[in-house]
């Protein structure tokens, strides 16, 4: 099943926000969606891009297993040509009605800032501060300890020990409206003062029963990024989201 994704674009993203895509409900079986997404802007450059990408979560009880793929291609000006992916796979065992305890592996590369790949491995728990089955105001903090390995195009090669902080927000204003607002802080253990934050405020608004419109505006910082490339990003999406 398909749908359209229209963005409006200036971030190179770094820190892969899977929390905006994990599904909170509990039912057994498998639930995810599709999307396919088509851009094109003309200024200085012109600029044509795709977004592709699905997540399909499977739930057993208290056992859950998240997939998470993402391709993307830019084209700048019918010549350069710029591609970055992820792939994503969590499982959650649902240790507690209030507790997770999770294990996550992501292998994700990005051409656009100078990542020829990088390697995650994580564990760690997390916490609902409000009960995520009922239809109600959503609360989650979660804290992994993650281990990094990253290749830039340059042949640098960086290795960290890291937190992922995650507190993600989410309120359901009626049934055909909902807010929602996610935070990453990911410091390098060893050093403080490298570190990554990203967050994301977006509203949803359901068209029809499967389909639903999605406004979101991210930010996101790097500390050490690789060089020549800008500490700041930011990104706009307007997207139609339909779901299997």
């Amino acid at each position: 099943m398909l749908f359209l994704l229209i963005t409006i674009s200036s971030f190179a993203q770094s820190v892969v926000n899977t929390e905006s895509n994990r599904l909170d409900t509990l039912e057994n079986g498998i639930q995810g969606n599709i999307e396919l997404g088509l851009n094109f802007v003309q200024n200085i450059n012109n600029v044509f891009q795709t977004q592709n990408s699905s997540l399909f979560q499977w739930n057993k009880n208290k056992h859950s297993l998240m997939s998470f793929n993402a391709l993307n291609l830019t084209v700048f000006n019918d010549s350069k040509v710029l591609n970055d992916g992820v792939q994503y796979l969590r499982y959650s065992y649902h240790f507690k009605e209030y507790f997770d305890i999770e294990t996550f592996g992501q292998a994700q590369y990005n051409e656009i800032i100078k990542i020829r790949g990088r390697y995650l491995m994580g564990l760690g728990g997390r916490l609902h501060i409000f009960d995520p089955s009922k239809d109600s105001v959503k609360l989650h903090l979660s804290v992994h300890y993650m281990r990094e390995y990253e290749e830039e195009t340059t042949s640098r090669i960086n290795r960290h020990h890291r937190l992922n902080n995650v507190l993600a927000f989410g309120w359901p204003i009626n049934d055909k409206i909902g807010v929602n607002m996610i935070a990453y802080y990911q410091p390098d253990i060893q050093n403080f003062k490298d570190f990554r934050f990203s967050s994301e405020a977006g509203v949803e608004i359901k068209i029809l029963k499967r389909l639903t419109f999605k406004y979101s505006m991210t930010w996101f910082y790097d500390e050490n990024p690789p060089e020549g490339i800008n500490r700041i990003f930011y990104n706009i999406r307007n997207t139609l989201l339909f779901e299997i």
